[in-house]
């Protein structure tokens, strides 16, 4: 494998102690860099104990874009890793993939509006005859559009959406009836410039994992087990299981459509057999933690893709229980203030079996990147009580999705595995990716 100099931004985020950690053990010098903004105070972790401080690319993305070429040119950088999605978003907009001729693991412009944008998303799976859920664009006024009745979904087109006064995030909201499915769009488009107003699907939840390099496409899959806040937060307890061979494959030429060679995350929804595909990110995403810890090293395959190294192909990998520690803390919070006793002393139980039994990843795993984690916090939260905090929309706070495992490998559980050769339910076969 080829050695280089990645620059990883945002370090902080719970993606990024992960990230580092993959990329120092392959052999490469990790240059990390944080915000002081987006997760912890300021991205330290025993994998980047001196950060470069920069610009927030949120509010600030034109600093953030004169700072990040500086620091390229500056560092020698030969590959930028974006964990967020607003430095994938800028990247990809701004620089087409290519920063002062440094690459990015992340999506040129093309890809990033043919999976990313949620329009997008939608023509690039009509072309590769993968189910989406529909909908309808607005850009403006909400006269004389054909929208979805309601119940439906009110979303920006895109969830880190660059504006005049920073990036704006917006969770997707269910709208009841038809009076707040018009106010949605109305508040919405008036912020990011787009919405796309789309169908409820309803059905079971699913995050697959993957890496697609000329070698072939190769993917996990996770289930959410529980999530923080319980009704409508992220995912904080996940679970790898097998992956349904007919989403691998929705997911294989989904990618494929788009042209895109790289890592990242695709959210689908099980409904009747079918596999609806409503999300795409193209980064390590929070859980890349529990991805690496089954064999699946989501961010040293996606340097080596972007140097165009050899990608060798995933062989084995071993079933993994993810949690997010804090997340959890928050869950078993809100579930003893409701008197869910029950289902608090289950949360306490996978905390434990995590650290405790083999196969479980606690989040974050490195101290130094959890004390970090909460004085970002803290400093957040003060900053909001004294109401100096810079106004932007809410972040988009929606369940996480859950998934599984995928190609030419191997599922294990360890040494009690199967042996050399064998094939489990959790895999399937795909051909090679054509270039």
């Amino acid at each position: 494998m080829i050695a280089c100099r990645v620059l990883v931004l945002q370090c902080g985020s719970r993606p990024g102690p992960w990230a580092c950690r993959s990329l120092a053990a392959a052999g490469h010098a990790v240059v990390a860099a944080h915000d002081g903004r987006s997760g912890g105070a300021t991205g330290v972790s025993r994998a980047a104990r001196r950060p470069l401080r920069s610009p927030s690319p949120e509010d600030d993305p034109d600093g953030y874009a004169t700072w990040l070429e500086a620091t390229v040119r500056e560092w020698g950088i030969d590959v930028v890793l974006p964990v967020t999605e607003a430095t994938t978003n800028l990247i990809a907009e701004r620089f087409d993939g290519r920063i002062a001729g440094a690459r990015s693991t992340g999506p040129d412009r093309a890809v990033y509006r043919a999976l990313c944008a949620k329009d997008g998303l939608e023509e690039t799976g009509a072309r590769a005859g993968v189910l989406t859920p529909g909908g309808v664009v607005v850009r403006g006024a909400v006269t004389g559009a054909a929208l979805p009745p309601a119940p439906c979904v009110v979303k920006p087109v895109t969830s880190a959406t660059p504006t005049g006064a920073g990036v704006v995030y917006r969770a997707a909201t269910i709208a009841p009836d038809a009076a707040a499915r018009d106010r949605l769009v109305r508040e919405i488009a008036a912020v990011t410039g787009a919405v796309i107003v789309q169908p409820v699907v309803r059905g079971r939840r699913w995050r697959l994992h993957f890496v697609r390099s000329p070698a072939g496409f190769a993917a996990i899959a996770w289930r959410t087990v529980r999530s923080s806040p319980r009704a409508t937060g992220m995912s904080s307890v996940s679970r790898m299981v097998p992956v349904p061979e007919a989403m691998a494959r929705a997911g294989s030429r989904l990618v494929a459509a788009a042209g895109y060679e790289g890592i990242g995350s695709l959210q689908f929804i099980e409904r009747d057999g079918d596999f609806v595909v409503h999300d795409a990110n193209l980064r390590p995403v929070y859980t890349v933690g529990g991805s690496t810890a089954a064999g699946l090293d989501l961010p040293a395959l996606a340097v080596a893709i972007a140097l165009g190294d050899v990608v060798p192909p995933v062989t084995r990998v071993r079933r993994t229980r993810y949690v997010w520690l804090a997340g959890e803390i928050l869950g078993i919070r809100e579930d003893l203030r409701a008197r869910r006793m029950g289902d608090a002393l289950r949360g306490a139980g996978d905390v434990v079996r995590t650290a405790a039994l083999p196969g479980g990843v606690l989040d974050p795993a490195d101290a130094r990147a959890l004390v970090d984690g909460l004085r970002g916090l803290a400093r957040r939260r003060a900053a909001g009580s004294r109401g100096d905090e810079p106004t932007r929309a809410s972040r988009n706070r929606s369940a996480s999705l859950p998934g599984g495992l995928w190609p030419p490998m191997q599922s294990t559980s360890g040494p009690s595995g199967p042996p050399p050769g064998a094939w489990s339910t959790s895999v399937g076969r795909l051909p090679a990716a054509r270039r």
